[in-house]
């Protein structure tokens, strides 16, 4: 029996309507080449826009351009794909969200700290999606 470990997780947040990629501290590239395929699978079956989460507070190491050039080859530029927030207090963090968004002249591509801030972030592009409530009047009698 295999107990393969990947050192790159992908999971729906479907509460978001998003994707969130959590990386270990060391991560293998081909781990990181089959996440950025299903991440970009994922979109292809999406049926509205859907934000990445990409969780690196693990201060992950890990090849950046390599990481950059998966990211533009499928779901950073996929037309299903929405905001991409990168979590993570590592310069390396810092760099790859700026590097992301300069590339590709994205301006929703964002950086934060930690967890909580990337999720009062998703809360809020959940509300702001949401449809407005319709308020119909009663006809009088």
């Amino acid at each position: 029996m295999s107990t393969l470990q990947l050192t790159v997780a992908i999971e729906a947040m479907e509460r978001y309507n998003a994707i969130k990629m959590s990386w270990k501290r060391e991560v293998d590239m081909w781990d990181l080449q089959l996440a950025f395929r299903r991440m970009t699978e994922m979109l292809n079956e999406a049926e509205a826009p859907t934000h990445v989460m990409i969780d690196i507070t693990n201060n992950s190491v890990f090849p950046l351009l390599a990481t950059i050039k998966e990211a533009l080859r499928g779901p950073l530029m996929h037309p299903k794909g929405g905001e991409w927030l990168i979590l993570g207090t590592s310069d390396l963090a810092r760099i790859f969200a700026k590097t992301l968004s300069d590339i590709t002249d994205r301006t929703d591509v964002h950086w934060f700290a930690d967890e909580a801030q990337a999720m009062d972030c998703l809360e809020r592009l959940r509300a702001q999606a949401a449809p407005a409530a319709t308020v119909t009047e009663s006809p009088e009698p």
